[in-house]
């Protein structure tokens, strides 16, 4: 299995888990990236491809880790106000896209909280169908804490 590896014995503890978990299911495979390693934060990208034959399909996901304590970071963690986190974001997306109302509506209803990555160029979210939408730090910038002062605690 082609997993993230990590100093943070929390972190290589869970994807050890999950390696082991594929491994049962059969014809299954992951490949990742890193796309972010910071002083505090680390995010990565993982595709799983799964299946043979008739029954196969893929699944992208992402995790973003505090690496002091090893916890998953939700994105409400990165933003200075913690309500309205995914009305803001599609806010930010609308005006950066420039968008028509059907594409607006069509992230009002598709943006994934769950699915997002930090890289140096900024905050990537998901859609439910896996596009991919990166809005630069400088967009947000009084919207998201900067991760250099974000506190490493664990999350809820």
């Amino acid at each position: 299995m082609n997993l993230p590896s990590s100093d943070n014995k929390r972190i290589a503890k869970y994807y050890a888990k999950l390696g082991h978990y594929l491994e049962k299911i059969g014809d299954a495979s992951v490949t990742h990236k890193q796309t972010f390693d910071g002083e505090h934060f680390v995010s990565y990208v993982l595709d799983f491809h799964y299946g043979n034959g008739r029954y196969h399909g893929e699944v992208r996901t992402a995790d973003t880790w505090d690496r002091k304590n090893g916890w998953q970071v939700p994105l409400y963690r990165l933003f200075k106000r913690k309500r309205g986190i995914k009305r803001r974001i599609i806010k930010a997306l609308q005006a950066q896209l420039n968008a028509d109302k059907a594409v607006k509506k069509r992230l009002e209803h598709c943006i994934d909280e769950e699915k997002f990555y930090l890289s140096d160029d900024g905050l990537h979210v998901f859609t439910a169908d896996n596009h991919d939408f990166m809005l630069p730090y400088e967009t947000l910038h009084n919207l998201v804490t900067p991760l250099s002062t974000l506190q490493t605690t664990p999350c809820d």
